[in-house]
């Protein structure tokens, strides 16, 4: 009986530390992702307007948003990228995604 009852608790205790990790790498994940990281992405690009920032800034209400302007990568070096319009490459109505 007190072999089971140990088997349990070291049972209870992985699961704890497995729900822990997942908890703590979906933490970094949201972190890597946040709202003024992005913002200041968008800040630092010199060639856009007030306008276009705003539009940005929309957009990333939207973690989905988020996650595909940091992780875009383009060769050019300006992210990101506008059309005609201020529309903005990876979605101008993307923003009601989520």
């Amino acid at each position: 009986m007190a072999a089971r009852l140990g088997d349990y608790i070291d049972f209870r205790k992985d699961q704890i530390e497995k729900t822990m990790k997942e908890l703590n790498e979906k933490k970094k994940r949201e972190d890597d992702y946040f709202v003024q990281k992005c913002i200041d992405i968008v800040d630092a690009i010199e060639e856009l307007t007030d306008e276009q920032k705003a539009d940005c800034n929309e957009l990333f209400q939207s973690e989905m948003n988020r996650q595909i302007f940091v992780g875009t990568k383009n060769p050019k070096g300006s992210r990101p990228s506008f059309g005609h319009g201020g529309d903005i490459a990876f979605g101008a109505g993307a923003s009601t995604m989520e």
